[in-house]
């Protein structure tokens, strides 16, 4: 029989007859108390209610009982709490600590717990008891073991100087000494490969060689290139994480070793170590502790050493902390309140998967099989509980008073029989369907809802959390945000879609919260733009980049750049070309063409030319000024030119090697040098400084000398703001979001899980290869695996009231299913297997445990009252969401009211109102735009396209047309400045000026191909030209419409209307034409032709469209007009290049193209223009028969007139 069992049954046959001494320990306090003039009666909560009025639930035991072997005479001992409730265990610890005060009021109480977050739960709780929490140390196992081995050797220091940081930099210094014997060929030759083949194994030489190449870098690392020193770090660090578990849970491998035992490289390596620091390290100092514990010799430093200690809460603990707790006991009183699921034993139950696998090695083997010999118990226990029995066992092993303190939860619904069942060891599991119990059909105990993504996750969150406040404060027992707390496995991937939801909620629905346990530079910009300037020596200095670093408030404080200012930044840096790069030299030094095209210094030339010659003032040099820079605008300028001097400096800087020291001194100077921190950002700074000084001391403490490379540097401090705050903002009065870790999981009335996806929890920690625990594991190492799923257990037994489970279930593109996390899948099973549904054909509980969330949060199903486990309370969506099974409303449901209507948009009201022919074609080129724009005083988005951070390559598709435009704009003289003679013959030069062309010859081809094509053009178009003549006045009466048509056409010469465009010719291009071919013929100027040409160009091929004159021009714009006043009431169904299409094709297969459009990575059609989109959402068919005839209308007459 193992010993745990033998000693849990020994503890529980005394309970059940009664052993005498059951009240030994509240004997002793009342002495001790009575002795010191205490009152002995146990304080009542003065800052609020009783804790065991607050625990609910039925009392199972709570009873003591005394291990063999002890005293009651003893003066000391350990006693172990056990209970299912974290809040019983919370009353017994108040019930210690209140029993006996401690003789020395100065003395801190010291409670071990497992994470700081535990810590602060403590503390509150035992503040909302008494009014107030003082005087209590929270400390780690680890730093309290480290404590109490001070007691016994007060010389040692506070920090041990084999902590993992300090070990890796010990590792480090001693390994090029070492890389040359045959022993570390492995390492030399790790290190010796190269970053690509040979990490991929593709590198030809042997390893061999590689090692002697290393060998040959010298003993010191001299001659290493930054990427093998960065390689051996990176191993250091590795290996002194290993080391430090080999310290806790292999303490006889660490002392063989030392005794001369082993001879491979670790064994070596930590020799080394130990010669070069000594031998004060956790494995020999907790050895011969526990030795002198044994042999009686009293502490040196009792001060150090407790009077009392508690452990709260503690889920696991290596072998060696456990038995130097049960050496610790002799000599003060230890308390440990251990959160254990079960009152029977059950450290020895094996899941049904544990025993497939030994039955099938018994058969393998020819052994008989073991399982007849298991117990299984609670199948949920048995299958998350690997982590807790390991403990458990321990615990029995140390002995000890014992106090069963369980509690039976309350309630019938589905949350409570699995966490009693589990209490009970019960297997509630049933072969037959009709002998599983019934669970009521609005039990909403637990939940599982699959989604479409974390965000969708957080949304589904909002609305539940919205509804169980509404719940409670109904049912007469609000709901507090304190009491609900939210877990995820890297809360970091949640975060944004948190911040979006619940930041951005309204007033009537916003709930308070907080996210702990996030990453040191996540969601922080300026540690993130600290650690990306890190990377300077690295970076391309893309536009990109720069701006993204000024738009971090401290940076742009620094440089007197605010958000204004940036925008215009942007502008100049998108106009003038620049791209990547300081200058020419830079480019040369990365082995690339010296040309200072498109970087920085480039852009920063072109623009203060531009602030300094007048404008127009042609190329100065190579450079083409940058005219659309004011005088008041220097200053910015200015700005811009020392941030890209400082970077640049910094640059140089830190490409360079540097001693640690020196790291120190340069780092902080760049913190100062580029960033104006505000009062919450300078404490985030601060801390960054304190590491970075903590960084610099272990490596000058450790001895190393060398100059550290950059990479090294950038690489250690990334590590650290990878790190998570722990604790941080844990706890905080508000709906509390942190990471799964362990005995995170406090008690709450309402629990949520995100994330609990199959790839992601439980989470996998893959050992290294060299790692000796994992080759060779023992009872009580510790697995992250294993870890989770008692994590997962730990959640299902602390929820209260309502459990949350949710995961990304299908895929947002195409809606496939995605499996659960194991556990989750394994706790479904469960529930199927022991419970059944009492309405509908679908009698598996997880059918209806498992709510299926919509894609859309404006999806009806949302907002239907019949299905509260999807409703949702975001009212902005409900307008779009419609009735089920309808569509949403339109955006405009009927033209907008009359004028004389109270509350009607007005028009101007005039005898004749004015009609702008310039309006009238805005118009009619985009009726839905002009609706939005100028009827409705509506905004457009506007697309801001992203800067571009690669010079130029080549020219094709929209750049090829810019660039077209450019070439044709310098041939007319406009906006490039006046040239002399041919402007083509020097468009090279201005191009290459203003950054335009791919560099070299490519660039030298692409201008002489784009210029051959606009001669061609100019050529067609000087040929199709006459004289032009003065601009002639429209002034026409539109007696239908009830208005004047006033305006001007330009371009009019004796052979009538002429324009033109360097492209294909449009839709809206003809209709345009149209409108003013039109006015052309209706107001019939003398001596010209009433013809219109259009000449465009696509593909080298020049094309002339020709209107013929009109026989009632009039009469076509009336209509126009009267479409024009129709379009200021309502959207009009045209959309000129679909409407074109119908008119002269009639066929919708052609009009879908143009509707929807992207097709070869063309541009998107009219369909998806924002204005469309918003002008005619919820029109279930836009292309109706109203479209067509609309079509037919505006286009037919311009059809027939077109040669």
């Amino acid at each position: 029989m193992p010993r745990g069992r033998a000693l849990w049954d020994d503890t529980q046959t005394r309970r059940r007859s009664g052993a005498k001494g059951l009240a030994l320990v509240a004997d002793r306090y009342r002495d001790r108390a009575a002795g010191r003039g205490h009152d002995w009666a146990l304080r009542q909560g003065r800052g609020g209610p009783p804790l065991d009025a607050r625990l609910g639930g039925r009392w199972v035991h709570t009873v003591r009982s005394v291990a063999p072997g002890r005293s009651c005479a003893t003066a000391v001992m350990l006693f172990v709490y056990h209970s299912n409730r974290l809040e019983r265990l919370l009353l017994q610890l108040h019930q210690v600590l209140a029993a006996a005060p401690l003789a020395d009021p100065f003395v801190a109480e010291q409670i071990v717990v497992q994470n700081p977050g535990m810590g602060r739960w403590l503390a509150q709780q035992l503040a909302a008891v008494d009014g107030v929490a003082a005087h209590l140390d929270f400390p780690l196992p680890a730093a309290f073991i480290w404590q109490v081995v001070r007691a016994w050797t007060p010389t040692l220091p506070e920090q041990s100087a084999f902590e993992r940081d300090a070990l890796a930099w010990r590792v480090f210094g001693l390994l090029p000494g070492r890389l040359h014997e045959p022993a570390f060929a492995e390492l030399a030759g790790y290190l010796a490969a190269e970053a690509d083949a040979a990490v991929s194994g593709l590198d030809p030489e042997a390893s061999g060689a590689r090692a002697a190449r290393v060998a040959a870098a010298g003993t010191d690392g001299a001659g290493e290139s930054d990427q093998r020193v960065l390689k051996r770090w990176q191993l250091a660090r590795r290996i002194s994480d290993v080391f430090d578990q080999y310290l806790v849970y292999r303490p006889d491998l660490i002392l063989a070793w030392e005794a001369g035992t082993g001879d491979d490289w670790q064994a070596r390596l930590w020799r080394d170590l130990v010669a070069a620091i000594g031998g004060n390290h956790r494995a020999r100092l907790l050895t011969d502790l526990a030795g002198a514990i044994a042999a009686g010799q009293p502490p040196v430093a009792p001060a150090l050493l407790p009077a009392r200690v508690a452990l709260f809460g503690l889920s696991a603990l290596p072998p060696l902390y456990c038995s130097l707790l049960g050496r610790l006991a002799e000599r003060c009183d230890c308390h440990l309140f251990l959160l254990n699921p079960c009152l029977e034993y059950w450290a020895d139950i094996v899941d049904e998967r544990g025993q497939a696998r030994r039955r099938a090695r018994a058969l393998a083997t020819g052994q008989p099989d073991p399982t007849t010999l298991l117990d299984l118990g609670n199948p949920l226990l048995a299958a998350f509980g690997h982590t807790g029995q390991n403990f458990l066992d321990q615990v029995l092993e140390l002995g000890g008073e014992t106090d069963d303190l369980f509690i039976a939860p309350d309630g019938e619904h589905l949350l409570a029989r699995l966490q009693r069942d589990v209490l009970t060891l019960t297997d509630p599991r049933r072969a037959d369907p009709a002998q599983r119990p019934l669970l009521a059909a609005d039990d909403g105990s637990l939940l599982v809802h699959r989604c479409h993504g974390p965000l969708r996750e957080v949304q589904v969150l909002h609305d539940r959390l919205l509804a169980e406040f509404e719940r409670a404060s109904v049912a007469g027992v609000p709901l507090a945000p304190r009491d609900c707390l939210i877990m995820a496995p890297d809360i970091d991937v949640y975060a944004p879609f948190i911040e979006a939801v619940f930041g951005a909620a309204p007033a009537g629905r916003y709930l308070p919260w907080s996210i702990a346990d996030r990453r040191l530079g996540a969601g922080q910009p300026v540690l993130g733009a600290f650690r990306e300037l890190l990377a300077l020596p690295r970076s391309r200095l893309t536009a990109s980049e720069l701006l993204g670093w000024l738009a971090v408030p401290a940076i742009g404080r620094r440089f007197a750049i605010d958000a204004a200012a940036l925008a215009r930044i942007r502008t100049w840096v998108d106009e003038t070309g620049i791209r990547w790069g300081l200058d020419a030299g830079m480019r040369a030094g990365l082995g690339l063409p010296a040309d200072p095209a498109n970087t920085w210094s480039f852009g920063l030339r072109r623009l203060f030319a531009g602030l300094m010659l007048p404008p127009d003032s042609g190329l100065y040099g190579d450079c083409l000024p940058y005219s659309d820079l004011a005088a008041s605008e220097g200053p910015l300028l200015g700005q811009l030119q020392s941030c890209v001097e400082r970077l640049s400096y910094w640059r140089g800087e830190l490409a360079r090697a540097h001693p640690a020291a020196d790291w120190r001194h340069l780092l902080t100077r760049l913190l100062d040098d580029l960033f104006a921190p505000e009062a919450d950002e300078e404490a985030l700074l601060q801390g960054l400084r304190e590491a970075i000084d903590d960084l610099a001391w272990q490596a000058s403490a450790t001895g190393i000398e060398a100059p550290l490379p950059p990479t090294l540097i950038e690489a250690e401090l990334a590590a650290l703001l990878e790190r998570s705050a722990a604790g941080h903002r844990f706890l905080s009065g508000q709906i509390s979001f942190c990471n799964l870790v362990p005995m995170r999981s406090i008690p709450a009335r309402f629990i949520g899980l995100l994330g609990l996806d199959g790839t992601a929890f439980p989470r996998t920690q893959h050992p290294l290869g060299f790692d000796l625990i994992a080759r060779q594991p023992r009872r009580g190492d510790r697995s992250r695996r294993q870890d989770d799923r008692y994590l997962f257990l730990e959640a299902l037994l602390s929820a209260r009231g309502h459990l949350h489970l949710s995961y990304t279930g299908r895929d947002q593109r195409d809606n496939t299913l995605k499996v659960p996390s194991v556990v989750l899948a394994e706790l479904l099973d469960c529930i199927d297997r022991s419970y059944r549904w009492p309405t509908g054909a679908a009698p598996l509980p997880s059918q209806h445990l498992v709510i299926e969330q919509p894609l859309q949060p404006f999806s009806p199903r949302c907002f239907d009252a019949g299905d509260p486990h999807r409703w949702s309370y975001a009212a902005e969506w409900l307008p779009t969401s419609g009735d089920a099974g309808t569509a949403p409303p339109a955006f405009s449901g009927g033209p907008l009211a009359e004028p004389s209507a109270p509350g009607a948009l007005a028009q101007p009201q005039e005898a004749m109102p004015r009609l702008e022919l310039a309006d009238l074609i805005r118009c009619l080129r985009a009726p839905a735009a002009w609706f939005l724009e100028q009827r409705l005083g509506l905004r457009l988005p506007m697309p801001i396209a992203e800067l571009a951070d690669r010079e130029p390559f080549s020219v094709d598709g929209l750049d090829r047309w810019s660039l077209a435009q450019e070439l044709l704009r310098l041939a007319g003289g406009d906006e490039l400045g006046d040239l002399p003679g041919d402007a083509l013959d020097q468009a090279e030069a201005w191009l290459r000026g203003a950054g335009r062309l791919p560099q070299g010859a490519a660039g030298s081809l692409v201008c002489a191909r784009e210029t051959g094509r606009v001669r061609g053009f100019l050529g067609h178009l000087n040929r199709l030209s006459s004289p032009a003549m003065e601009p002639v006045e429209v002034d026409l009466a539109l007696p239908c419409a009830g208005v004047r048509l006033v305006g001007w056409l330009t371009g009019v010469s004796a052979d009538g209307l002429l324009e033109h465009r360097l492209g294909r010719c449009r839709a809206v291009d003809l209709l345009a034409l149209w409108v003013r071919h039109l006015a052309l013929n209706a107001m019939a100027p003398a001596g010209v032709e009433l013809a219109s040409r259009f000449l465009s160009e696509a593909q080298g091929e020049a094309t002339v469209q020709r209107l013929a004159p009109v026989a009632a021009p009039d009469a076509h714009l009336d209509d126009l007009a009267m479409l024009f006043q129709q379009a200021q009431r309502a959207p009009l169904p045209l959309f000129p290049q679909c409407s074109y299409t119908w008119a002269a094709t009639e066929d919708m297969g052609k009009v879908c193209t143009a509707w929807v459009g992207g097709w070869g990575g063309g541009p998107p059609g009219e369909g998806e223009q924002a204005a469309v989109r918003s002008a005619f959402r919820g029109q279930p068919e836009p292309l109706d028969q109203a479209f067509r005839d609309l079509a037919e209308q505006v286009f037919a007459p311009l059809l027939a007139a077109l040669d």
